[in-house]
């Protein structure tokens, strides 16, 4: 198949684009899909709410995680986020709580590029730091290691990211042994707005997929979600803009048979 001199053009564009917008093929939820080029720092922020259900009792969630992303060198990323939440619990006053630090590390196992596709595998290994700024915060180590896989054919983007995260390493707390396993999948596509391919718009949805095991004395029990999360992001050279819907498809709590809400993601990105 011979590529005409526009498509040419475009696919180079897309390319020089991507050590910014790594993070927009992962899904617009995905933290660890970031990856700015070498010397260079990317900041991330979100507005995220949802709400659950617990019988007749409904818990409102805010959340604003912030993300430092730096390219120490051209296949080693390190980041650090941390998050403010707030929660509302029926009629009862609003918590407000900022969470653990996370410093995450990701590390650029495999990379080919020719001229129709790119593809991309590299792990991560991250942890909280428990410093217990709230009640919500346990002194407990939280790590987590995962694998975060792109390609990307010509003008699409497929990605897929799968964490696993061991909750009180050191079984400091009376129930622990917890852990969590996450899938993390995203189709998306970029579109110019601008003669130039300066400004863009890229469509996306993502399967987020969540299963967890109770951390109390019947480990059999598990709490699973599924999420269908269509999005989109308007990029520039400098600054993006995402928003994204998670709808719950499919959800299964037998410990506490809590009801997950649909959750909104709104965000930006800003390359320095």
């Amino acid at each position: 198949m011979t590529l005409n001199r526009c498509h040419i053009a475009f696919f180079s564009l897309l390319l020089l684009m991507l050590p910014l917008v790594n993070g927009l093929g992962q899904g617009i939820s995905f933290d660890a899909g970031l990856t700015p080029a070498q010397n260079r720092l990317i900041v991330r922020t979100q507005y995220r709410a949802f709400s659950t259900a617990e019988g007749t009792n409904t818990t409102r969630t805010k959340m604003v995680p912030v993300v430092v992303a730096y390219g120490v060198r051209p296949g080693f990323t390190l980041m650090m986020r941390n998050m403010y939440m707030r929660q509302t619990m029926g009629s009862n006053d609003a918590m407000n709580n900022l969470m653990d630090p996370l410093l995450l590390a990701k590390f650029r196992l495999y990379r080919k590029n020719t001229a129709n596709w790119v593809l991309g595998v590299a792990p991560h290994l991250a942890t909280n730091v428990p410093l217990g700024f709230s009640d919500m915060n346990p002194r407990s180590w939280n790590p987590e290691v995962g694998m975060n896989i792109s390609f990307r054919p010509r003008f699409l983007s497929f990605d897929l990211s799968t964490v696993y995260q061991a909750d009180d390493l050191f079984a400091q707390n009376e129930f622990s042994g917890g852990g969590e396993f996450r899938v993390n999948s995203a189709f998306s596509s970029v579109v110019p707005l601008s003669p130039g391919g300066e400004i863009a718009i890229a469509p996306v949805l993502e399967m987020n997929y969540l299963r967890r095991n109770n951390e109390g004395m019947d480990r059999s029990l598990f709490q699973q979600l599924l999420f269908v999360s269509p999005g989109a992001s308007l990029m520039s050279s400098l600054l993006t803009l995402e928003m994204l819907l998670q709808v719950p498809v499919y959800q299964q709590d037998p410990v506490s048979y809590t009801d997950q809400g649909a959750r909104i993601i709104a965000g930006l990105k800003i390359m320095f």
